[in-house]
């Protein structure tokens, strides 16, 4: 039987920041098909405003508590990855009480962040060098500035 638990993690997280946009007035579509730009289409009747948001959701299990959020597979790609971000972040946390916690970045704060915390990485001293094509993630700590900052969707 095939494992669904991952997909099933990030569509609940999907599924939480849409929620959470509804309660709030305005409207979101989510994407068909894991679309790799984005995955919630949001409108703002207020100001009539339109985004794309990309989610990212990590649970925690059992003795394994998540301190990272996996970003994008191969870093040596990253400025193309960069270029085409379309929208804000949000990264949704799930602990292990399945209590969810939202770190929201605009664009612009996610790819500056983003990219400091990876050239610090890159900068790091290391007995054995970094291998070609490693994953890029995205440090839990390094979000707590950005927890419930929905406003940040927006800017």
């Amino acid at each position: 039987m095939k494992d669904y638990n991952k997909f099933l993690i990030g569509l609940s997280g999907e599924l939480s920041v849409a929620k959470f946009l509804c309660e709030q007035g305005f409207v979101p579509t989510l994407a068909n098909n894991n679309c790799p730009v984005f995955d919630i289409f949001c409108f703002n009747p207020y100001t009539k405003q339109t985004i794309v948001i990309q989610v990212k959701t990590v649970k925690d299990r059992l003795g394994n508590k998540k301190n990272t959020f996996p970003i994008m597979s191969n870093r040596d790609n990253r400025q193309e990855f960069y270029d085409n971000v379309s929208g804000p972040y949000v990264f949704v946390h799930i602990d292990i009480n399945n209590q969810y916690s939202f770190f929201i970045l605009s664009k612009e704060q996610f790819i500056e962040t983003s990219s400091k915390i990876e050239d610090d990485y890159d900068k790091k001293e290391r007995k054995i060098p970094l291998n070609p094509g490693s994953p890029m993630a995205y440090p839990i700590k390094n979000l707590d500035v950005f927890k419930d900052k929905w406003e940040n969707l927006w800017l």
